[in-house]
């Protein structure tokens, strides 16, 4: 897989797991606390990568 195509993997990765959270805080469920604060860490990690990757790619 080239790195472009890592890139968008992993902006879709994160757009989902912001969503799922965006939902979860609009449908006011009972989430813990601890799994949100990961869940929106792990979607800013998936976000740098993704930037990354696409900064990789074009520069090739």
């Amino acid at each position: 897989m080239s790195n472009n195509g890592r890139a968008n993997l992993f902006f879709i990765l994160c757009a989902i797991i912001f969503l799922n959270n965006f939902v979860a805080i609009l449908l006011k469920t009972e989430v813990n606390k601890t799994s949100f604060t990961l869940s929106m860490m792990l979607g800013v990690l998936l976000l740098i990568n993704g930037i990354v990757y696409k900064r990789r790619a074009k520069n090739e």
